[in-house]
């Protein structure tokens, strides 16, 4: 009876396993149909980042990552670099979690951006995130905002751009549904590392958007030869048609990025070194023959 009871399983696992593949492959041609190369596989994946819980982070290109705050419904970092997979589930190590490497493009300041706009009064909205979807190879986040019995939805593809001039640049497309009557819906932001005026008047060819963009200070920033502005604004949502802010940054990220790796060259070693030389192994493996 035993032997007959793994004779019908045999079946089970074989049509199964192909199934998987074929979505497997799915996955991948889609992925290629649309002709994005993104820079790690998952290209978006939820965990604790830089020692902060609730992130969802986007591998968008080789040279930008973007994370955010799933608790709070807002960037937390554009950068250029990758996610150390540090921590038990990574790579069998305890103690230490994921973190960012690299200099950031953008290092959000405003915990709490949201804002609704009524008989010119700033109103603080309550969030929550109601997850993410892919649609042609871009992924989608969704945000619910609520103030009383208001709740408005939103949603924002995040997407890497390369600029004419061949600068990288970062985009943000935003759609708005069950926004009040007499109501605006606005964002506080911060943009760094691009090139543009210090007047607080001045157009900022880098920075487009067919929002209403108010920015509320701006400053000089530089690196070595590199010089950009920094500054923060309010965005005021297009409300007939999706808004997009659009920023291309200079050649170099300006935000320093504390986050080091202990030894760089461990990146240039074999994959299982850098496993065993990082957790117990050696309590059992000598490292010498």
């Amino acid at each position: 009876m035993y032997i007959a009871f793994l004779a019908m399983l045999v079946p089970v696992f074989q049509n199964c396993t192909p199934d998987q593949n074929a979505l497997d492959q799915n996955i991948d041609i889609l992925e290629e149909d649309f002709g994005y190369q993104r820079a790690h596989n998952p290209w978006v994946f939820r965990s604790i980042l830089d020692e902060k819980t609730r992130m969802i982070t986007l591998a968008l290109n080789d040279e930008l990552w973007a994370a955010y705050s799933t608790q709070d419904c807002s960037l937390y970092k554009v950068w250029k670099g990758f996610v150390n997979f540090d921590g038990a589930v990574y790579n069998t190590v305890h103690g230490p979690q994921p973190n960012t490497i690299g200099d950031g493009y953008i290092v959000n300041n405003h915990q709490a951006p949201w804002r609704l706009i009524k008989n010119n009064q700033e109103i603080p909205l309550q969030v929550q995130y109601k997850g993410h979807v892919f649609d042609k190879g871009q992924a989608i986040l969704k945000y619910e905002l609520s103030q009383g019995q208001d709740k408005i939805m939103v949603t924002e593809k995040p997407e890497y751009i390369l600029g004419e001039n061949g600068l990288h640049g970062f985009e943000r497309i935003f759609e708005i549904k069950d926004l009040p009557k007499g109501s605006q819906l606005a964002m506080m932001t911060n943009i760094n590392s691009v090139s543009g005026s210090t007047d607080i008047n001045a157009a900022q060819k880098n920075i487009r958007t067919n929002g209403t963009l108010n920015i509320m200070d701006i400053k000089e920033e530089s690196k070595g030869e590199i010089a950009a502005i920094a500054l923060n604004a309010l965005l005021t949502f297009n409300e007939k048609e999706p808004t997009k802010l659009t920023t291309y940054f200079v050649k170099k990220p300006m935000v320093k990025n504390e986050n080091k790796l202990e030894d760089e060259k461990e990146l240039e070693k074999p994959l299982g070194y850098k496993l065993i030389a990082r957790n117990d192994c050696k309590s059992c493996h000598n490292t010498y023959k």
